[in-house]
């Protein structure tokens, strides 16, 4: 292939998918604020940029995949519409669907093109080639950047030209997993105070139209207490459960039970465990 393509932010997502986008052939240049993380990458191929204007000065596509809606419109401000004209621009991080019209807002205008795409699976996903990129925006760049996106995913679904409509899907979908666990961790907490044991309930979850692959494996994790490797860090479910509730008061939608979840990892973040996978939510439950 002979497009260029361009990761911004080596964090365990980004990481991942580069890896899996340099094995399939593409040529991928990389860059993250600690260039220490992008040397894994390095080792495996990768061109490392000096700089986030390198980056886009060398590619044709580039994805950017920070952490916060904050650090990402900073980062759109400070130097993607001074790089961006002539070039693809995808936004796969989790920033909410007010945020990523305002990122494709400055990127058209300063001559750009964009599309949203932000991940649904978590960073063991990523490594397996099982993540879905939920798409909006551009749909020529988006059939352009389908080989690229298919080098890291199993799935690419399009819903459309209105940028916003992909964030408002993944903060639906990340809003019902912190209130699936949060209610995960009810059910063994009480289990577990009912003398009920934990592997039991997770037994009869298993063979119930209920159980999910994600119900097995979070139920482990909290069984054990074993909240690693941090597949979903807590810090990043508490923070799309705010924008998801956020999202449902614009629209005059309540949202009791995102609520709930959301001050179960509030506890979670102050009790020192936001880096930890999101299955801690269970210690903030069962005390």
């Amino acid at each position: 292939m002979s497009m260029k393509v361009g990761m911004a932010g080596m964090g365990q997502m980004g990481a991942a998918m580069s890896a899996n986008m340099i094995k399939a052939g593409i040529e991928v240049v990389v860059w993250n604020r600690t260039r220490s993380r992008c040397e894994p990458l390095a080792e495996l191929g990768a061109d490392v940029a000096d700089t986030p204007e390198e980056l886009y000065l060398k590619c044709d596509l580039v994805i950017n995949l920070l952490s916060t809606p904050e650090v990402t419109e900073d980062f759109y401000k400070e130097v993607v519409v001074h790089a961006c004209s002539g070039k693809m621009v995808i936004e796969s991080a989790t920033v909410g669907d007010g945020c990523t019209q305002l990122l494709a807002k400055m990127v058209t205008e300063a001559g750009g093109r964009f599309l949203e795409a932000p991940v649904a699976g978590h960073s063991g996903m990523a490594v397996d080639k099982t993540i879905d990129f939920l798409c909006a925006g551009d749909n020529e760049l988006f059939e352009s950047a389908k080989p690229v996106l298919s080098s890291m995913s199993k799935g690419q679904h399009y819903f459309g030209t209105e940028v916003g409509s992909a964030s408002r899907m993944k903060l639906v979908v990340n809003s019902m997993l912190g209130t699936l666990s949060s209610a995960l961790a009810e059910a063994l907490a009480l289990a577990d105070k009912c003398g009920i044991p934990q592997e039991q309930l997770m037994g009869v979850l298993d063979k119930h139209p209920m159980g999910s692959p994600f119900l097995k494996m979070a139920g482990k994790m909290m069984i054990e207490n074993k909240h690693e490797p941090p597949l979903f860090m807590a810090k990043h479910e508490d923070k799309d459960l705010g924008l998801a509730i956020k999202m449902g008061t614009e629209r005059g939608q309540k949202m009791p039970m995102t609520g709930v979840a959301k001050q179960l990892f509030e506890r979670v973040l102050a009790n020192g465990d936001g880096e930890k996978h999101m299955s801690v939510v269970y210690e903030a439950v069962n005390k």
